[in-house]
């Protein structure tokens, strides 16, 4: 956990608390089904109405022209989950997202400042993405991977999952 020293509050204050972290490889093949690589929950007393909930997986998979579909969802359960961020690959070799949603002075408002963007940039065509996903609530985090061609590989390498500014601070 990374921290900072606050002057004024005095004392040691986490500057981001790690809510989910692995760095086993957890394998999609044999099947055409959404599975989910990897989930973890989002404490709703954690969230600040200006925190960032921060997701960084890396995803390696076979490189050929089938599909492989990598998203990251938030929701009470799968079924009704709301997609934050997904991709479709062929012909490469691995994704390594940056997600970032950040609070809007409420737990029930999010932009997603890198949404739509092949890259980080600056001066896009387009807006970003924006939520009304209900954090008071307490969500799960969902990381799933949908393959094409069942004989197919999608790993998922590594993932971590923060909240950067959290309700304390």
């Amino acid at each position: 956990m990374s921290v900072i020293i606050n002057p004024i509050l005095g004392g040691i204050r986490p500057f981001a608390v790690l809510i989910g972290q692995s760095g086993v490889v957890n394998t999609v093949t044999g099947t055409t089904a959404e599975t989910i690589q990897f989930s973890c929950q989002v404490p709703s007393f954690l969230l600040g109405g200006n925190s960032r909930l921060i997701i960084e997986p890396t995803w390696r998979f076979t490189n050929n022209a089938n599909s492989k579909t990598m998203a990251v969802k938030v929701g009470v359960d799968l079924a009704g989950a709301t997609t934050i961020w997904t991709r479709t690959s062929t012909t490469q070799l691995a994704q390594t997202p940056l997600i970032v949603h950040q609070f809007r002075g409420s737990l029930a408002s999010q932009v997603e400042p890198y949404s739509g963007l092949s890259t980080y940039a600056v001066n896009v065509g387009g807006n970003p993405s924006t939520r009304t996903i209900d954090y008071s609530l307490g969500q799960t985090v969902y990381i799933t991977g949908t393959l094409a061609d069942g004989a197919d590989s999608l790993l998922l390498d590594a993932i971590s999952v923060y909240i950067r500014g959290p309700n304390w601070q």
